[in-house]
């Protein structure tokens, strides 16, 4: 923790239970180092009595009082979408942000996405909207070329509404010539769109008579349309999409194409403990400053990532010239995208807590784990230092023979 200091961070929290059916709490501290790099760190491992909420933050609490790691320069936090984790009220999200606003909670949005996917691609229609024989089978098989489309608008920015948006207005013209030579192909029947539909199959519309064409284009069409609009509405909750069209601005790709000074500006208000009023008004004209230097230094013309511009102002020393925009992106590096470090601790924990050592106590399956996931950190250890604290630490009986 010597290189974290009393800088900002990140957590990613996620329980599960070891082999001896106890639950277990790991925490990954998320951070950004001196050299622009982002450093992702097991914490601890806490054996919890229950998963509730109130249980989870009192472990949070002792581990950052042992680790001496403050609540108030927290400035992430990320979780599974359980409800004692995102809980609106009494969640362990809704407990830490009471304490300290500024730690923005994000459900991981790669898990999110996959979600989102799985929903779709399981086609989750009600099941009387999908049974028109043969043709409808063509139109499940081919409806995976136009979800291609739906998936290609599905970018983590405002792209994907207006995406969406066209598809809905202009897309079905599109969809039904591709449906139509599909079958075609396929050697199965396009129904007449002029035709009326069937008793059987028609939807209730005031008992008006309906054609193929409305059937499947309002009935059917539009509703997929609308089921994956507000799929991804319920999936990226409104503050998310905001912190991601913001984060999105910062993109470097095509010489800083998607900067826009406003949303960035926005960005800042929304950590009102690390920008004062002064401070917001002195980022505007930073960030004009900023854009116009990196788009004529070639130095950044090859960098693609937001990781890479981070390590890139440190090394051309841009960080201490554009104090403001630096402590930004760094607040948008904190955000932990992806909790794939929390699952590699419990996967790493089936082999150092195994059936063999079922009985192994809860410090030292956390002391192994931190060696096992950090093995990293303490290779750069040397054996000597090693086997003088062990000597150190009680009385022996003889001394330990170094290592040749």
């Amino acid at each position: 923790m010597k290189e974290l200091g009393d800088g900002l961070f990140s957590i990613m929290v996620d329980e599960s239970r070891d082999c001896s059916v106890k639950e277990q709490m790991a925490i990954v501290v998320r951070y950004v180092n001196n050299n622009g790099e982002i450093i992702e760190r097991f914490l601890a491992l806490v054996h919890v009595k229950e998963t509730s909420s109130r249980c989870l933050k009192m472990a949070i609490d002792f581990v950052f009082s042992k680790m001496e790691l403050s609540l108030s320069r927290l400035r992430g936090q990320g979780y599974d979408g359980a409800s004692n984790m995102r809980g609106e009220f009494n969640g362990l999200k809704a407990l830490i942000l009471k304490e300290n606003p500024s730690a923005w909670y994000v459900h991981c949005f790669a898990h999110q996405l996959q979600l989102y996917v799985d929903l779709l691609a399981k086609g989750q229609i009600n099941s009387d909207k999908l049974n028109m024989k043969e043709w409808l089978k063509g139109l499940r098989k081919g409806k995976s070329l136009q979800r291609s489309k739906y998936f290609e608008c599905n970018k983590f920015d405002s792209d994907c509404e207006r995406g969406l948006a066209s598809i809905s207005r202009s897309g079905w013209d599109d969809f039904l010539q591709e449906m139509e030579a599909f079958c075609r192909a396929n050697e199965i029947d396009v129904p007449n769109m002029d035709k009326i539909v069937p008793r059987r199959i028609r939807m209730k519309n005031d008992g008006q008579s309906i054609t193929n064409y409305h059937y499947y284009r309002v009935e059917i069409f539009y509703q997929v349309v609308d089921l994956i609009s507000q799929e991804m509405r319920n999936r990226f909750s409104e503050s998310s999409t905001d912190l991601l069209e913001c984060m999105a601005c910062h993109d470097p790709r095509n010489h800083f194409s998607n900067f826009n000074v406003d949303k960035l500006v926005h960005l800042a208000t929304l950590y009102p403990e690390d920008f004062s009023s002064m401070e917001l008004n002195l980022l505007t004209k930073q960030l004009q400053s900023f854009v116009s230097d990196v788009r004529r230094d070639t130095r950044f013309s090859d960098v693609e990532d937001l990781g890479t511009l981070s390590k890139k102002m440190v090394e051309t020393m841009k960080d201490k010239i554009f104090q403001l925009v630096y402590r930004l992106i760094k607040l948008v590096l904190l955000l932990p995208v992806a909790t794939a470090s929390v699952e590699r601790v419990f996967s790493a924990m089936k082999f150092v807590k195994s059936e063999l050592r079922n009985r192994m106590g809860d410090d030292w399956l956390n002391d192994s784990l931190t060696v096992y996931s950090e093995n990293e950190v303490f290779a750069t250890i040397p054996n000597e230092r090693i086997l003088s604290r062990f000597q150190k630490m009680d009385t022996r009986r003889s001394q330990l023979s170094r290592i040749a």
